[in-house]
């Protein structure tokens, strides 16, 4: 939902929410040491295969919610349930932005407020 708000409303704002979230999680994954994926693999192909996971693990786990993600090898418990709240949280945030931000294009109708809360009103 938050993404969906955010490219409605302003991609720019969806590139730096998502941009901030993957950082977030590449630095937590640095931090603990555990960045560099478990396939054993020498020098640069190391580290290309490891970002190239992480990312994909990581944007799997946030657009479907996969709960293979959760093993401590791929994201890990607290960066995935710290994912939940985030996005639980940034669909309040983008509605919010939506309803005061949105100017829309000729083709679509703006949601209304009460559409809106409805909607959040679901999560």
């Amino acid at each position: 939902l938050a993404c969906a708000l955010l490219a409605a409303t302003n991609m720019d704002w969806l590139i730096v929410y998502l941009s901030a979230d993957m950082a977030l999680f590449f630095l937590y994954k640095i931090a603990r040491k555990d960045f560099f994926y478990y396939v054993n693999l020498v020098g640069p192909f190391r580290l290309s295969c490891s970002i190239v996971e992480r990312f994909a693990i990581k944007t799997l786990a946030n657009f479907t919610l996969l709960q293979n993600a959760r093993n401590p090898c791929e994201c890990g418990g607290l960066p995935f349930v710290s994912s939940l709240v985030i996005s639980l949280a940034a669909s309040f945030v983008s509605a919010r932005l939506y309803s005061s931000h949105y100017e829309g294009d000729g083709d679509t109708t703006k949601l209304s407020d009460d559409t809106l809360k409805a909607i959040l009103a679901s999560l």
